[in-house]
């Protein structure tokens, strides 16, 4: 998990799958189509683990 765009952007040059919650920014928008964007935490978590 990922509140800046400058984090996406490490976890991606790694090799790791990348899932954003953003803070102030939005996601790069080259971005957009490598990564899950979530608005908060509980959206993550209900998605992620089939509750909602």
């Amino acid at each position: 998990f990922e509140d800046s765009p400058h984090g996406i952007e490490g976890a991606l040059r790694a090799g790791m799958k990348a899932v954003m919650i953003p803070d102030l920014l939005p996601p790069w928008e080259e971005h957009r189509r490598q990564i899950e964007v979530y608005n908060n935490l509980q959206e993550a978590a209900e998605k992620i683990l089939g509750s909602g």
